[in-house]
């Protein structure tokens, strides 16, 4: 029975062929015991995988050596050719299960890395669960257990992710280390995946520490491949890093960090991560870094003037991506969910570069790349919806021609296998999903459209191009009810630039408007509100020009930040240029609000602006000018306001746009006379344009195709939120909204929608999120203030994190970290708004709202409450969070992860209808925390005069 019901889980039937069996058992087949059948499928291995099996088996090597690739393991079998070693490695864990559990978890240590490369670690660790709960005291290798974390924090168990890393660290497995460099690799492995973890909650500056402990280790230890990896997470959180908590970490780790920008460092950095797994096959690897050391290099380069200096930059960037695209050289190199996606990222990364260019046919090419893009990431998002189903990606005969057409114009090699790609497709209906994803659609065979057979020769009189995916009953699922197209011509303009991670003018992404006649459950009109910035250094102002706060104790308290946390000007991001000087304020007084005995140490994090994202907080260019600038300090801006200054890069495309070569020796990022190109344009037949034997007349005449949406890719911004600062950044990206979720009981919200969500820029590609979306559509302007609340909710509960590990407390509290999504449609309309964030799944939890309810006898509830009297004495009394909710964890110790709070505010403008100002913080003094508990005692919290 485990033998069947292991081989189910790997989708797999029982061997019943005869020419099989034979080969197997020879005549005695029907006879054979379990150990002599799995001795049988053993013996199939070959020599090399046969090793590590034994190496497994002595616990000689607690993660598989890097050259052990998951190619190698795909491989067909001489033995039996019609599978490979994959295949048989699952069957023989299937015998082992009933045979010899040692045995067994040396074999999912070997196909660890395959399964994950392919997409099977899901099943693969239902399998390694039904071995430890058979036989917990069997030894399984760090490797897999530390997998096992992997996947959790990709399925949003950050709880579950962050618990089983402790047990590897604190020992508690059977596994047998030979030597104290191999724990303190394993150790260093968990100490990496948890500062990945707190890179995905936003909390980048936080991050770093444990990255660049983690590069140390592995650097004594000389483990090149996990020394890389950590460089990489480590690129991606400096490219987002405030140019004062960049100069913090160049004080703090002077022989980590040298160069004069974070977005500069972070591209140094990345190519160093590349720099050290280049020679170890590690092509999926080498990408992912490749591909953030040049997103990080685009965003310095277009922060520097426009010169022909910084127009090599550009060169540089297109010419290592174009290396990398050589790199996969197979179609089924490419059947990797995420190995797909860097492919995908790649080729809209170069769409980005040369839509800046000063090249009028490199940016002709920009617009086709980006339909390529979208084509290619509809391939993706179709197998996504159905990702319980497929243990890879399966390419169809359309998928591969994209592919090979966005090769061949980079002037690149077409892919390997293309001839062997089958016309049809095994597909499923998009499973209306929920929140345990047990429901899964039913496998249907599609045909690949006959329509691309029937295609003219001639470009330019190509008919629309069909989706070969999805089935034709399936109703298209990504366009929201209710949908409000802009018809604002400025807003048109607005949303026909592509922007790169900087920072940029929120109130010109808030001037939609939902249904003139909608309004809000809560009664109030859907009126487009002003956006409330409200942001650290805002509160700051606030705290210093109001004087708000009069505690019990009779003291008037003039600021809220120690020493260590004043927010000064130079948070704001940016960094001196040779034509501008940093302006360097302090915020205001330094008195602390707790006793003089609740010492605590408080740090200025740049958490939260988007852990989403690829998203720059780093420096600005001022319209119309060359160089960085500042924003004043706090005491000289509203406290309402944002005090950043932003990219206007209408300006900025303009001058680069206008780029002239005096010295004649530049010359267009991609060579269009290239004969690859023109045959990959006709082979292509995709959209219509003049007829020519000219690429570069074609391009320039092109217009995309009509597309069949059934799986519907928008173009779409992404924008995130700095609550530090109160910069906002954009990101070009697309999306595709999936099914809505059901999630049930007290989970489903009383105003608003989720849905799955995929978009090219999410941090995880295999991390699953969710957007939210109000029933009744309102302005962007209420989706872009409860960003605001929520990072800015985020930033306090930090430092209230901070504070009580100085105190009592096996538990901390974390808010997920959201961003602002608005889609567009093909013709670069604002078509619809929403949120996103991480999916988590879990015991959802309300333990306060915002007028009088709390959960009173909850465990969580005084925490909850606690937070809430702490940002109101932190922030000196501008604003307290209430409404808290979300994920407890099981056990009653770690972490609970938050989402969706209020505010009340004193001394700013109403922040959000949900905002009850005075009244809501009176009913919070008299109804729900009438009196301090214990975590308010220990950390030496005041409380207002009544």
């Amino acid at each position: 029975m485990a033998e069947k019901e292991i081989l189910d889980i790997f989708k797999l039937d029982t061997v019943q062929d005869d020419e099989i069996l034979r080969q197997l058992y020879g005549e005695a087949s029907e006879g054979a015991s379990q150990e002599a059948s799995l001795q049988a499928w053993l013996s199939l291995l070959p020599g090399n995988i046969s090793a590590m099996i034994q190496l497994a088996l002595r616990q000689e090597r607690p993660f598989l050596l890097p050259g052990v690739t998951p190619e190698m393991m795909a491989e067909t079998n001489d033995t039996l050719p019609c599978m490979n070693h994959i295949e048989i490695l699952y069957r023989c864990i299937a015998k082992a299960a009933v045979a010899d559990m040692d045995t067994m978890a040396a074999l999912i240590y070997v196909v660890d890395r395959a399964a994950y490369r392919f997409g099977a670690s899901r099943a693969l660790l239902q399998v390694l669960n039904i071995l430890l709960d058979r036989a917990p005291h069997t030894p399984v290798a760090p490797q897999v257990i530390i997998r096992k974390a992997r996947v959790m924090k990709d399925d949003g168990d950050l709880h579950g992710a962050v618990r089983v890393l402790d047990a590897v660290i604190t020992r508690d497995s059977v596994w047998d280390y030979r030597d104290d460099d191999q724990y303190n690799n394993v150790k260093a492995v968990c100490v990496q995946i948890k500062g990945h973890i707190l890179h995905n909650l936003g909390m980048w500056k936080d991050a770093i520490e444990p990255l660049v402990e983690s590069v140390d280790s592995f650097n004594k230890i000389h483990d090149d491949k996990g020394t890389s990896s950590s460089l990489g997470l480590l690129t991606k959180c400096l490219k987002k890093l405030t140019m004062a908590d960049y100069n913090e970490m160049k004080q703090k780790y002077p022989t980590m960090f040298s160069q004069s920008h974070p977005c500069y460092e972070a591209y140094v950095k990345g190519m160093d991560a590349v720099k050290y797994i280049v020679d170890l096959g590690q092509t999926l690897y080498v990408a992912k870094h490749q591909l953030v050391a040049e997103e990080s290099l685009l965003m310095f380069a277009l922060q520097k003037p426009p010169s022909l200096r910084e127009f090599m930059w550009f060169q540089t960037i297109v010419a290592d991506i174009k290396k990398t695209l050589a790199t996969h050289e197979t179609v089924s190199n490419l059947k990797s969910l995420e190995t797909y996606f860097e492919f995908v990222k790649a080729i809209f990364l170069i769409h980005l570069t040369l839509y800046f260019s000063p090249f009028p046919q490199d940016r002709s090419l920009s617009k086709y790349l980006e339909q390529v893009s979208i084509e290619l990431y509809r391939h993706l998002c179709s197998c996504q919806t159905r990702r319980q189903l497929v243990t890879n990606l399966e390419h169809t005969r359309n998928s591969v021609s994209f592919m090979n057409a966005s090769l061949g114009i980079l002037g690149l090699p077409m892919l390997q296998g293309t001839d062997s790609v089958s016309v049809n497709v095994e597909v499923s209906s998009p499973a209306s999903d929920d929140s345990s994803d047990k429901t899964q659609g039913k496998a249907d065979t599609v045909k690949e459209s006959s329509k691309a057979d029937q295609m003219s020769d001639k470009a330019g009189t190509v008919p629309a191009v069909q989706n070969p995916l999805a089935p034709a009953s399936i109703q298209n699922p990504g366009t929201f009810p209710g949908a409000v197209k802009s018809q604002n011509p400025k807003a048109t303009d607005l949303y026909s630039r592509k922007y790169i991670g900087l920072t940029v003018d929120a109130s010109s992404f808030s001037t939609t408007s939902g249904s003139s006649s909608q309004s809000g459950s809560d009664g109030t009109s859907s009126k487009d509100p002003e956006l409330v910035n409200l942001s650290v250094i805002s509160v700051s102002a606030t705290m210093e020009k109001f004087n708000i706060l009069d505690l019990n104790s009779g003291s008037e308290i003039l600021g809220a930040f120690n020493d260590k946390n004043t927010a000064p000007a130079t948070l704001i991001s940016g960094q001196t240029s040779h034509r501008n000087k940093t302006t360097s304020t302090s915020a205001s007084s330094d008195k602390s609000l707790t006793d003089s005995s609740a010492s605590r140490k408080s740090t200025s994090s740049s958490s939260g602006s988007a852990g989403l994202s690829s998203a720059s907080t780093s420096s600005s260019r001022v319209s119309g000018e060359s160089g960085f600038s500042f924003s004043p300090s706090p005491t000289q801006h509203s406290s309402s306001e944002s005090s950043t200054s932003y990219v206007d890069l209408s300006a900025t495309t303009e001058e680069w746009h206008n780029l002239t070569d005096e010295t004649g020796e530049l010359s267009p990022l991609v060579d269009l006379s290239s004969s690859t190109v023109n045959s990959s344009l006709e082979g292509l037949h995709f959209g219509h344009s003049v007829e020519t034997r000219s690429a570069e007349e074609y391009l320039e005449h092109w217009e995309p195709p009509t597309v069949d949406e059934t799986i519907k890719v928008n173009k779409a911004l992404l924008l995130t939120y700095n609550p530090v600062t109160g910069d906002w950044l954009s990101q070009s990206t697309l999306v595709h909204r999936g099914q809505e979720l059901d999630l049930g009981g007290n989970r489903k919200g009383n105003c608003r929608e989720v849905f799955e969500v995929y978009f090219l820029h999410q941090d995880e590609p295999l991390g699953r999120y969710v957007c939210k979306r109000y029933w009744q559509q309102r302005p962007a302007r209420y989706y872009q203030q409860d960003v605001v609340c929520q990072m800015m909710a985020g930033y306090y509960v930090t430092r209230f994190n901070q504070a009580l590990h100085n105190h009592h407390s096996n538990i901390q509290m974390q808010f997920l970290p959201a961003a602002h999504l608005q889609l567009l449609t093909p013709d670069g309309l604002l078509e619809d708004w929403v949120n996103v964030e991480p999916y988590l799944h879990g015991d959802f939890i309300k333990l306060t709202n915002n007028l009088a309810f709390s959960k009173k006898g909850h465990h969580g509830e005084e925490l909850a409450t606690a937070l809430t009297h702490f940002s109101y004495c932190e922030s000196q009394g501008v604003l307290m969070i209430v409404d808290i909710q979300g994920w407890f964890p099981r056990e009653g110790s770690g972490i609970i992860y938050l989402t969706d709070p209020q505010f009340h505010t004193k001394g700013v403008r109403r922040f959000s209808p949900a905002d009850k100002q005075d009244e809501g913080m009176t009913l919070f003094w008299s109804k729900v925390h009438p009196e301090c508990n214990s975590i308010c005692s220990s950390l030496g919290l005041t409380r207002p005069q009544q």
